[in-house]
């Protein structure tokens, strides 16, 4: 998370440099971290004065096949800063001049804060946070001007909190809890776990559970064995929680078990489109209701390439949960049988 006062730095150095005034091509930087396992600057590039974030380390050898990402608001590329800084590969994650000041600093910030952040490690596993922390914020970038979720992506991500949270307790480590929890990341199913995986599906209806079905791959136990489907119930109610403050919960259950896990969710966080800068916009309270967890059988209502006619390709649809009428499971039955304990 960042804090509140790393923005208000980066804006410090780089209103601090902007009166600078130079002709020839080079950079002007500023310290903006103490106690980070990698050197962290906050700069301009001039002649043309963009702003940057800039990383060194000491011993990195980037492979030759490792491609730099880049968005249409930022670029990252390896630069010198001169002798004074010789000894240390240096990387600019740098503004465009067509980008978003708001959003550049916004991602720069978040950057420096998980960085200065980390606890020492091997400088290949910094630069891998750094350049996952970055292609989370070029998947966040792609919704425009749509950076808050709406309200169903919204309840969707409350649902997963909600097994998320529910498997730790089970007794799931929390590193491979959270590394489970691949649906941000374009997984297939939300939780890929030992052998198989769980689908959750989430929804404030009452009476039938309608759910869409994203693909003829994610009910398919042909994919993945076994196969579970998390039916989640919530509500809105007066009483209930916030998005952020779920969050909060999972992030403090984080904080005191693993640094690294709680890195991890702050990326799929990002991948998921939620941001918290954008916290206050949340406003609609949920409470839970229950979940059902039901393996993924024949007795399921699914499309699947084995029962479809030759020549379907792709197919999403709109089933309903309610309907299935098989004996509910307890998510320590189905973790078992994925082979999680």
């Amino acid at each position: 998370m960042v804090h509140p006062n790393k923005t208000e730095e980066l804006t410090a150095v780089w209103n601090a440099l902007a009166g600078t005034l130079r002709s020839d091509e080079g950079w002007m930087t500023m310290p903006v971290a103490s106690g980070s396992p990698c050197s962290l600057k906050a700069g301009r590039h001039f002649p043309g004065s963009e702003e940057a974030v800039l990383v060194g380390f000491r011993t990195l050898t980037i492979p030759v096949q490792e491609q730099l990402p880049e968005g249409k608001g930022f670029s990252i590329c390896e630069v010198s800063l001169g002798q004074e800084n010789e000894g240390r590969t240096w990387f600019a994650l740098q503004k465009l001049p067509a980008g978003s000041l708001e959003m550049f600093t916004m991602m720069a910030a978040d950057i420096v804060s998980i960085l200065e952040g980390m606890p020492a490690a091997v400088e290949s596993r910094i630069f891998s946070t750094f350049i996952a922390r970055i292609r989370a914020w070029q998947n966040f970038m792609q919704r425009g001007k749509e950076w808050v979720l709406g309200f169903e992506s919204e309840v969707g991500l409350f649902g997963e909190l909600i097994l998320l949270e529910a498997l730790i307790y089970a007794g799931i480590p929390a590193d491979l809890a959270v590394e489970s929890w691949i649906g941000p990341c374009d997984g297939i199913q939300d939780f890929m776990i030992g052998t198989g995986a769980i689908e959750v599906k989430t929804t404030t209806s009452t009476g039938i559970f309608p759910a869409w079905i994203s693909s003829l791959e994610q009910l398919d136990d042909n994919q993945r064995t076994p196969l579970f489907l998390a039916a989640v119930r919530i509500c809105q109610v007066d009483s209930g929680t916030i998005l952020p403050d779920k969050i909060e919960i999972i992030r403090a259950m984080l904080h005191a078990a693993s640094p690294q896990a709680l890195s991890e969710f702050e990326l799929r966080l990002l991948h998921a489109g939620y941001f918290h800068s954008f916290s206050s916009r949340y406003v609609r309270k949920f409470g839970y209701v229950g979940t059902r967890i039901i393996y993924v059988d024949s007795r399921v209502p699914r499309l699947i390439h084995s029962t479809i006619p030759s020549g379907i390709l792709r197919a999403k649809y709109e089933i309903d949960i309610e309907s299935i009428r098989t004996e509910d499971l307890s998510l320590e039955q189905a973790l078992h049988s994925l082979g999680a304990y």
